[in-house]
C-alpha cells in the first residue's frame, strides 16, 4: 500500500500542479475580459460620433454583444477546465482510500490472482482482464497482473494474455482520465509546461514509446498522457511497441524477478 499511495500522491501532484496553470489562466482571461470592455468602450465612442443613429446603434450593439460572449468564453473555459480537475484530483484520492479500505494489495497478490483465474475456467481469460482493467484504477501496479498470468499460463501465453490485458486497462484508464479531466495540458500557455509537452507534441510516437518502455504501466504516466493533447490511436500503438520489452525481459527473467520482490 505504501507504493499505491506514492503513486496516487504523484498523480494527484501533477493534477494539482495542472490546476495551478488553469488557475493562472483564469487570472489572464481576466484581464483579457477588461481589455474587451475597453475595447468596447471605444466602439461606443467611435459609434456615438457618427452621424448616423441608427447606424450608431447598431455598432454599439454588436460590440456590446461581442464584447459580452467573449467576455463569458474567456472566463469561464479555464475555470471549467479547474473545476474538472479538482473532480479528477478527488477521484484519485478516492481510489486509493477504496484500495485500501478493501486491502486490494494483498487481496490481488499473483499467487490469489492465479487461483482465481484457474478457478474460472474457460472464463479466466475474460475475468483476467476484467480485474486486470479495474486494478489500473485503483492503482495496483500492474506488473503484479503480468506475474499472475506467467503463473498461470506460462511465459509464452502469459505473456501474450498479459500484454494484451494491459492494452485494454491504459485504454480504459485513458477514457475514464480524460473524460474526468479533459485535455489541460494541450491548452495551457504556461511557457514552462509548454517546453516539457512540446516533444510530446511534436514527436507522440518516440515519445509515449520511451516512456513506455522505462515507466511501462505506471498510473502516474497513464494519467498525465491522457490530460495531454495527444491522440488516442498513438497512445495505443506507442504504448503497444513500448510494452513488449519490458514484458519479455520480465516473462524472461521471471523466476528470478519472482524471488527477488517475493511475488508469490
Amino acid at each position: 500500500m505504501v507504493v499505491l499511495a506514492v503513486e496516487v500522491e504523484v498523480e494527484v501532484e501533477v493534477v494539482v500542479e495542472v490546476a495551478v496553470v488553469v488557475e493562472v489562466e483564469v487570472e489572464v482571461a481576466v484581464d483579457v475580459v477588461a481589455r474587451f470592455e475597453l475595447h468596447a468602450a471605444t466602439s461606443i465612442a467611435k459609434a456615438s460620433a457618427r452621424a448616423e443613429p441608427r447606424i450608431a446603434g447598431s455598432v454599439v450593439r454588436a460590440d456590446v454583444a461581442a464584447t459580452l460572449r467573449a467576455s463569458v468564453a474567456a472566463v469561464t473555459k479555464p475555470r471549467r477546465r479547474l473545476g474538472r480537475l479538482l473532480v479528477l484530483a478527488a477521484l484519485l484520492v478516492a481510489l486509493l482510500f477504496a484500495g485500501h479500505h478493501y486491502d486490494l494489495a494483498s487481496r490481488l497478490a499473483p499467487d490469489r490472482l492465479r487461483a482465481l483465474i484457474v478457478s474460472a475456467g474457460a472464463w479466466g481469460v475474460a475475468l483476467y482482464v476484467v480485474v486486470f482493467t479495474l486494478g489500473e484504477l485503483v492503482h495496483v501496479p500492474g506488473l503484479v497482473f503480468i506475474a499472475a498470468s506467467v503463473l498461470a499460463y506460462g511465459r509464452l501465453w502469459g505473456g501474450l494474455l498479459g500484454w494484451s490485458a494491459s492494452l485494454v486497462a491504459l485504454s480504459v484508464t485513458f477514457f475514464f482520465a480524460r473524460a474526468v479531466g479533459g485535455k489541460p495540458l494541450a491548452e495551457v500557455k504556461n511557457a514552462r509546461v509548454r517546453r516539457v509537452l512540446s516533444r510530446l507534441d511534436s514527436h507522440p510516437f518516440l515519445t509515449i514509446f520511451t516512456l513506455r518502455t522505462f515507466f511501462t504501466l505506471s498510473a502516474w504516466l497513464n494519467y498525465s498522457l491522457a490530460l495531454s493533447g495527444v491522440r488516442y490511436r498513438d497512445y495505443l500503438v506507442a504504448s503497444a511497441t513500448g510494452l513488449v520489452v519490458p514484458i519479455v525481459v520480465f516473462t524472461f527473467f521471471f523466476d528470478a524477478i519472482l524471488r527477488l520482490y517475493s511475488f508469490s
